[in-house]
């Protein structure tokens, strides 16, 4: 995504805050002072709270509540048919022997130790712009079978995941499903899959907001938190319109 593409994005803060700005300023030009200065004072207040650490993760919890974090050891053996991986995140540095420390907070790693621990025969590994292919490649040294890791390569949203390997899966007679995504993420990636009939069962892996917001004043805006509020914002309104649109 260039600069462009990165601006010009309803669910960012700054885009946000320029229409307003955009809005003050109209009303000025016709002499309409007192609304200019109020979308003015709105587009500097609103930019303010997008950046503001305490209201960035208001907004992520709003959204990880919905399916809370578990371990791995918490879903039964055997209680899948496969393991689906959505691509994004960092991927885990993994060895032939053992995990690297944290790997289980990543998307990938958490999966790994899904399907190590015999929560499901296979894993499907989903995501388009080569990203399958790297997660794909990170497992390779970790003795996994090649018949049990199937690779998704084609999509590029989660409504094209879901599908995509929805079809995968029932031409395998594959239909229950231990899903691994961002606990950001899940809402909008669980009600997806499901539209395509299948059952789900929520595996988030988890994001430590320390690493995500510094810990500093709450009332102090950073660029962190501007972009755990762009992410949020992504998956509320994704959300909805996946809802609307009938794939969610």
């Amino acid at each position: 995504m260039n600069l462009l593409e990165r601006f010009v994005n309803p669910c960012f803060p700054p885009f946000q805050s320029g229409i307003l700005v955009i809005v003050g300023l109209l009303a000025l030009c016709r002499h309409r002072y007192t609304w200019g200065a109020a979308w003015l004072a709105l587009a500097l207040g609103w930019l303010w709270l997008c950046c503001c650490p305490w209201f960035a993760d208001w907004l992520a919890e709003r959204l990880e509540s919905r399916y809370p974090y578990a371990p791995a050891s918490a879903i039964p053996r055997r209680s899948a048919d496969a393991i689906v991986v959505l691509g994004g995140g960092a991927l885990p540095m993994l060895d032939s022997n053992q995990r690297n420390i944290g790997a289980d907070d990543t998307r990938l790693g958490l999966g790994l130790a899904l399907y190590r621990d015999g929560r499901a025969p296979i894993m499907l590994l989903s995501g388009g712009d080569r990203e399958a292919e790297q997660m794909a490649r990170t497992l390779q040294p970790q003795g996994l079978p090649a018949g049990a890791v199937l690779i998704e390569s084609e999509s590029m949203s989660t409504h094209q995941n879901a599908t995509y390997s929805a079809a995968m899966l029932k031409r395998e007679h594959r239909t229950t499903i231990i899903l691994v995504t961002s606990a950001i993420h899940m809402p909008r990636a669980i009600a997806s899959f499901r539209q395509q009939g299948l059952t789900v069962i929520a595996a988030p892996s988890t994001e430590p907001r320390s690493e995500i917001i510094p810990m500093a004043s709450p009332w102090w805006p950073t660029k962190e938190a501007m972009r755990l509020t762009t992410r949020c914002m992504r998956e509320h309104i994704g959300l909805w319109t996946y809802k609307l649109l009938g794939w969610a």
